[in-house]
C-alpha cells in the first residue's frame, strides 16, 4: 500500500507499517493511522463534491513514486475483480491486506483494519462517491463499490 514501510505479513496484519497512509479521493495529502491517531488531523466535514477522475497532478502515486505511476481505473480493478481475487489477494505476487478505512464525520475512526481491504481507483462516480475495490476477509467475495469521497481509503499504485 501507498505509505507502507512494511510488506504484511498476511492479509490481515493490522500493523501501522504494512497499512501505508489513507487518502481522501482525488486529494494530495494521505493520513497515516497509528490505530487510534490519525496524522494530521482527519477532517470531519464533507467537503468533496467534484465530479472528476483521480487528476495526474493530484494522483500520489506520481507524486510518490515519480512519472509513470499512478492509481488503477475502476476498469483496470473490474479486470482483476474475478472469483479467484479473494483467495489470491494476499497468496498472489500484490501480498494486497486489510488495511481498512478511515471513515468520516465526526468519528473518523479507523474502521476494519485487519477484516477488510478498501482500495481507490481513479474513477468518481458521482457528487459524492468515487469507485473502488473492496475485498472481504471474513466473508468469500469481493466488489467493486461506490465510497464516499471524503473517506480514507489505501491506495495501491500500478506502473505503466
Amino acid at each position: 500500500n501507498l505509505g507502507s514501510t512494511n510488506q504484511a505479513i498476511s492479509e490481515t496484519d493490522a500493523t501501522e507499517a504494512a497499512s501505508g497512509w489513507y487518502w481522501k479521493f482525488n486529494k494530495k495529502k494521505g493520513y497515516k493511522n497509528d490505530g487510534s491517531t490519525t496524522t494530521p488531523s482527519f477532517p470531519t466535514t464533507n467537503t468533496n463534491t467534484e465530479t472528476l477522475n483521480w487528476g495526474a497532478s493530484a494522483d500520489p502515486c506520481t507524486l510518490e513514486l515519480g512519472t509513470g505511476w499512478r492509481i488503477p481505473t475502476v476498469s483496470e480493478w473490474t479486470s482483476v475483480n474475478n472469483a479467484n481475487l479473494r483467495a489470491q489477494a494476499y497468496a498472489g505476487p500484490l501480498k494486497m491486506h486489510a488495511a481498512g478505512f478511515i471513515s468520516t464525520g465526526s468519528t473518523t475512526a479507523l474502521t476494519n483494519r485487519g477484516s477488510q481491504f478498501f482500495y481507490w481507483s481513479s474513477t468518481y462516480s458521482d457528487v459524492n462517491n468515487a469507485k473502488g475495490l473492496v475485498i472481504y476477509t471474513t466473508q468469500t467475495y469481493n466488489q467493486i463499490s461506490n465510497n464516499d469521497k471524503d473517506a480514507g481509503l489505501s491506495i495501491r499504485c500500478i506502473r505503466d
